[in-house]
């Protein structure tokens, strides 16, 4: 984790930290204890989604960068504003 990272989460309220003298402390068990707080639970396993229930693509073509995402993101924006003129 980056400095910048636990100063995030921190600022989520998920880790505590002590601010001395301008700097920001933690423990490794804080650490801890914001990654359980984070921890994304696990899929049962009787449950799967078959590819015709699902509407997000499979394969190569659905790898998208996070700046194509925004990218799209802005464009759908832009034209709902055009829309709304």
């Amino acid at each position: 984790m980056t400095a910048s990272g636990l100063r995030r989460e921190a600022a989520r309220g998920r880790l505590r930290i002590w601010r001395i003298a301008g700097k920001d402390f933690t423990t490794l068990n804080e650490i801890k204890r914001m990654m359980e707080l984070c921890r994304v639970p696990a899929k049962e396993a009787g449950i799967e989604s078959s590819p015709s229930n699902t509407s997000v693509p499979s394969g190569p073509e659905a790898v998208v960068s996070a700046q194509d995402a925004l990218r799209a993101r802005l464009k759908q924006s832009r034209l709902q504003e055009q829309i709304k003129r």
